[in-house]
């Protein structure tokens, strides 16, 4: 449905609201006054005004014109990353956010969905208050410390395990920015996340590992979107984002045999991800031989590595 965004202002309030008439859009001009009525409520402060709603001319609405003064802009006119603005504000907003703070904690880095996507954890500070924010892939894969300042953009508001936090998504970015010296760290500003699992130091120890044996392998169609992260195309759809697969897209799992602990012929199956990490190259092929060889050829591989789940995590080359 055609729609056109309107940013209003009412005493010292502003209002987003979303018109569903279009043959308004000539009609209402900025500066000029309107009464919308049968409006619809979508969250704090944003409004849709549908067919069925009513905007009649009115007499001149009142404004603090200082307040006027810093009118948000309309959504399509807001960063890709979002607006800035601080970490109080970004837990209650309904759209993306960029926020900067001092970093309090940092969680160690884990790895999910067979090892092909790294998560971490940072709880940061700014003048207000503090927010956990969850990081994905490159951005988790970064090495913070307490006392760094960041900024990261494009962050929703996400509930998680009954708290409420930060979350980012494939667009967004953590980059270091120059340290805020009136933010100061204090132990109480922990306390936020004490019971969290998220900063609990990664129990599992890290061994030794030797890939001596190659067993198995098996290419199939993924799908393309960064997101996804090579995902299994089922029934000619991503299960994730339902792209229909266009078959050009490959990944792999391949089963090998480790030692670790003078224990050998133990058997794993290690996804694209995680095999790229271990051989710190990206294998480029088109047939399953193609594959094989690449991967024979660098037998056997090194490297340390805790073992989860029957996956290797928090693997150092």
């Amino acid at each position: 449905m055609v729609y056109f965004n309107l940013v209003t202002l009412e005493g010292s309030e502003f209002y987003h609201l979303r018109v569903y008439q279009k043959h308004k859009f000539n009609t209402i001009k900025e500066g000029m006054s309107f009464k919308f009525s049968n409006i619809i409520k979508k969250d704090n402060n944003v409004f849709w005004a549908t067919s069925a709603s009513i905007i009649a001319y009115t007499s001149a609405v009142e404004v603090d014109s200082e307040v006027e003064k810093n009118a948000p802009p309309l959504p399509e006119q807001r960063p890709a990353g979002g607006l800035e603005v601080d970490l109080q504000t970004a837990l209650k907003s309904p759209e993306k956010s960029t926020v900067r703070g001092k970093i309090v904690m940092v969680s160690p880095v884990r790895y999910r969905q067979e090892g092909a996507l790294a998560v971490r954890s940072l709880l940061i500070k700014d003048q207000k208050d503090t927010a956990k924010v969850c990081l994905f892939g490159p951005n988790a894969e970064t090495n913070y410390a307490s006392g760094d300042c960041v900024k990261v953009s494009a962050v929703y508001p996400k509930t998680h395990y009954q708290k409420l936090q930060l979350t980012t998504s494939p667009a967004s970015t953590c980059e270091m920015i120059a340290d805020s010296p009136d933010i100061e760290i204090k132990d109480e500003d922990k306390e936020k996340v004490y019971d969290d699992l998220d900063f609990a130091e990664e129990t599992q120890a890290t061994k030794q590992i030797v890939l001596t044996d190659f067993t198995e392998c098996d290419i199939y169609n993924c799908c393309d979107m960064p997101p996804c992260r090579r995902k299994k195309i089922k029934d000619g759809k991503c299960p994730i984002c339902a792209k229909e697969s266009n078959e050009s897209s490959k990944s792999y799992k391949i089963q090998l045999l480790y030692e670790v602990d003078g224990k050998r012929d133990n058997k794993i199956t290690l996804f694209q991800g995680t095999i790229e990490k271990v051989l710190r190259q990206t294998i480029e092929f088109q047939t399953k031989d193609e594959l094989i060889v690449q991967v024979v050829e660098k037998l056997p591989i090194r490297f340390t590595a805790a073992i989860s789940n029957n996956n290797f995590v928090n693997v150092s080359i």
